[in-house]
């Protein structure tokens, strides 16, 4: 088989073109799940499916570390995105009900470093709106 090898920075720089341009988005929750990090603390990781230009889907993981000082807000800011406030007031969330649920979230760019490709993540889980949830809609 003959071919042209491929750079590095060739493969990034198109890797960067399949992504999301920074911006606000709509996402839906594939699933949640409860593990730990590599510290050994409780983790989230929580698997979204934004939709972009003309609807074209994307798969974008967060991880949520509830126990963190420094990533509290990111568990706080998701229930709350989601429409779960209540729920994550009472410090018990149901990962399993988790699935389904959506809401806005603020997508960002993250530049390929080292062996790991550039990817989209999310920047910020934003507030549920006080408009109909997706099980008022009638379709």
């Amino acid at each position: 088989m003959k071919f042209k090898p491929w750079s590095k920075d060739q493969m990034n720089e198109i890797e960067e073109k399949d992504l999301l341009p920074d911006g606000i988005y709509k996402f839906h929750v594939l699933r949640g799940n409860l593990g730990q990090s590599k510290a050994g603390n409780q983790m989230l990781t929580v698997k979204v499916e934004v939709f972009g230009e003309k609807m074209a889907s994307h798969h974008i993981y967060d991880y949520v570390l509830p126990d963190h000082p420094t990533m509290a807000w990111k568990l706080a800011t998701f229930m709350a995105s989601i429409g779960k406030q209540a729920e994550y007031d009472s410090g018990d969330v149901n990962v399993e009900g988790l699935t389904g649920a959506s809401g806005m979230c603020k997508v960002g760019m993250q530049k390929a470093a080292g062996d790991w490709p550039a990817k989209n993540v999310i920047r910020e889980w934003l507030p549920a709106e006080d408009g109909p949830t997706d099980e008022e809609i009638p379709f």
